[in-house]
C-alpha cells in the first residue's frame, strides 16, 4: 500500500502551488506472485480508479500479450459490457505504434 504525497515538486514548474489538488493512492495485490494493484485518485469532480500493472517486468508483460494473443475473445466480452461501460466507462492507455517483437499486427 503506498498513498502518495500532497506536496507537489515544484523546482522545475511555472505553477508554485505547494499542494496537489488531489488525493491518491496505490494498493497492490498479495506479494510477487499476485503482482497488478489498484490505484485511486480522489478530485472534487475528477475522481477515478485504475487497476492493472504499471510498469510491468518482461516476463509479465510477454504473458500478457501471450494470453490477448491466444484468446482475446474473453477480454472483449468483458471490457464491451454495456453495464462495465456505464460504470466505469471506455478502457483508456496508452497504445502501441508498431506491433512487439514476435507478434502479429493483428
Amino acid at each position: 500500500t503506498k498513498m502518495f504525497r500532497i506536496y507537489r515538486d515544484v523546482r522545475f514548474s511555472k505553477d508554485k502551488t505547494p499542494y496537489k489538488s488531489h488525493f491518491a493512492g496505490f494498493f497492490s495485490r498479495l506479494g510477487a506472485h499476485l503482482r497488478g494493484g489498484y490505484y485511486i485518485h480522489i478530485k472534487p469532480g475528477e475522481s477515478f480508479i485504475g487497476v492493472g500493472f504499471f510498469a510491468p517486468n518482461k516476463e509479465d508483460l510477454f504473458r500478457i500479450r501471450k494470453e490477448l494473443e491466444m484468446d482475446a475473445g474473453e477480454f472483449r466480452e468483458v471490457i464491451n459490457q454495456k453495464e462495465l461501460k456505464a460504470i466505469w466507462g471506455e478502457l483508456r492507455g496508452d497504445e502501441l505504434k508498431t506491433a512487439p517483437k514476435g507478434f502479429d499486427k493483428e
